[in-house]
């Protein structure tokens, strides 16, 4: 199945909320556990973040917080947001998120870089600095849709890729919160479409119903940066702050987030950048 690529639209959905578990505030960091499937990570790596990686890596991310690394580095730059398509089986990766041309890149999990592949570059008729900051695949559709900042590619559908000449048409569609049109993090599940801001602002998308719950998950120092559905259509995001990296458990409904500990290499124990988490389910 081939994936086309769009620039942040809605699809009509049947939306049913579903409230996550949660019980009293507790003091300990909660154990990274989605339901039904692993949650994976890619590096952060960029020349002007000093607090960024020197690789981009794949990795596992475990119930404590340590983080298993599974690939050598794939040398890709200002990865800013990935996910998983259960139709081709690939992790789908936006880099150089913060370039004039963003790029989109494909590998399979188990091989990345062996299989590493680039499927395309987003280019803009500027220099302007492109903003491609979330990603999210729609299997029902066969799309990938990314979020941009840029002044002509705002939001819209990307209707063809030609492989050869690496050029989009694009139309304008899709939505508006009313605040920008640049999200920071978003994914696609039977519960809805959302889409998050690095402030913790966040829309819940039901379709042709447009906007049916907003909130904001209220955390210091916020940087929202990816946010992922488990199999419990359970939103599981990552805040990165002054300490590293976090990721939380998100409940919609109440607009809260638990959080667990900073993401940290499972054999050296630094702290490991990130800007992206991906949910691979166990069962298809």
């Amino acid at each position: 199945m081939n994936l086309s690529v769009k620039i942040v639209t809605v699809t009509s959905l049947s939306v049913t909320l579903i409230a996550s578990s949660f019980t009293s505030a507790v003091a300990k960091p909660i154990r990274y556990l989605p339901s039904g499937g692993v949650m994976y990570t890619l590096e952060y790596s960029s020349p002007d973040d000093p607090e960024s990686s020197d690789t981009a890596r794949w990795g596992r991310i475990e119930r404590n917080g340590r983080v298993t690394p599974l690939s050598a580095d794939l040398n890709l730059n200002q990865v800013t947001d990935a996910d998983y398509s259960v139709e081709t089986g690939l992790v789908y990766v936006l880099a150089e998120g913060w370039s004039t041309s963003c790029e989109l890149w494909s590998f399979d999990p188990d091989d990345a870089v062996g299989s590493l592949t680039q499927i395309a570059t987003l280019s803009r008729p500027s220099f302007s600095i492109a903003g491609c900051e979330s990603l999210a695949v729609n299997d029902a559709y066969g799309e990938v849709a990314v979020s941009s900042g840029d002044a002509v590619l705002d939001i819209g559908v990307v209707n063809s890729f030609d492989a050869v000449s690496g050029e989009f048409s694009v139309q304008d569609s899709g939505f508006d919160d009313g605040l920008n049109d640049l999200y920071s993090a978003m994914d696609d599940t039977v519960q809805g479409f959302l889409t998050m801001r690095g402030t913790g602002h966040f829309t819940l998308w039901g379709g042709m119903e447009g906007a049916i719950m907003s909130g904001r998950i209220k955390v210091r120092n916020p940087m929202i940066h990816s946010v992922k559905f488990d199999s419990n259509d359970t939103p599981w995001l990552i805040n990165r702050g002054r300490n590293g990296v976090k990721m939380g458990k998100m409940n919609i409904v109440r607009s809260k987030a638990k959080w667990g500990k900073t993401l940290r290499e499972a054999g050296t124990r630094n702290m490991w950048p990130t800007d992206a988490i991906v949910f691979i389910p166990s069962v298809f």
